[in-house]
């Protein structure tokens, strides 16, 4: 079973619609889990009036961030989690597409449809295009399944920026290889907020900090 983990904070509509998507596409077996991150629009009323077994939301008190998805990741109880944002709609064949891609290699920890190499040391390239049969050193954190293996994102990079990357080093510590999946059969809405390049600036040093002295176990270049 497949645990799919959505994160949303006040935007309802994309919330909607991106757990149609799923509800309609998924075709393996699976549960969802919302984790609500203090949302004030009705997204608390529209997920306590969805009534399933299968469907779990968490509200939160306060917004954490995008690492409010660890409360996610610790309630779930499948064997690999997905990831998805709730301004992504799923399609057809997208849950297959993973897991037969973690078929090719049980080495395989991430599997995702963007993603980049670490050419050196914290010097990231995430074009899509730029990777080498598939294997990448870090996914992008839209839409990604993941095995479920403990992992859980560092908190210190509340309240977002580059803790997906902080999360494939963690994987990579441990050994697993990611994958990235051309034409996984899901669509990202466009955002257009402005970057905030401090907090940017902040949590790629603290990740290039943490683990620039454990780079050689890190298997860098894709592999």
């Amino acid at each position: 079973m497949v645990s799919i983990i959505v994160l949303t904070f006040n935007r309802l509509g994309n919330l909607q619609n991106c757990l149609t998507s799923i509800e309609n596409y998924t075709t393996a077996p699976h549960e969802i889990i919302v984790v609500n991150n203090a949302s004030t629009d009705g997204t608390k009323e529209f997920l306590d009036s969805k009534k399933s077994s299968m469907f779990h939301s968490i509200h939160l008190d306060q917004n954490f961030g995008v690492t409010a998805r660890n409360y996610g990741f610790k309630f779930a109880s499948g064997n690999h989690i997905a990831q998805i944002d709730d301004d992504v709609q799923v399609y057809p064949g997208w849950d297959q597409k993973c897991f037969e891609t973690f078929s090719l290699d049980p080495l395989i920890g991430i599997v995702g449809q963007q993603g980049g190499l670490i050419k050196t040391w914290m010097d990231i390239h995430t074009h899509i295009n730029h990777s080498r049969n598939g294997y990448v050193d870090c996914i992008t954190g839209f839409c990604m399944m993941m095995k479920n293996v403990g992992i859980y994102y560092d908190e210190a990079l509340s309240p977002f920026w580059h803790e997906e990357l902080d999360l494939a080093m963690q994987f990579k510590y441990m050994g697993f290889k990611l994958f990235k999946i051309d034409g996984l059969c899901v669509h990202h809405h466009a955002r257009t907020a402005p970057v905030d390049w401090d907090l940017h600036n902040r949590n790629l040093q603290y990740v290039h900090d943490k683990w620039a002295l454990l780079q050689d176990k890190l298997s860098l270049g894709g592999f």
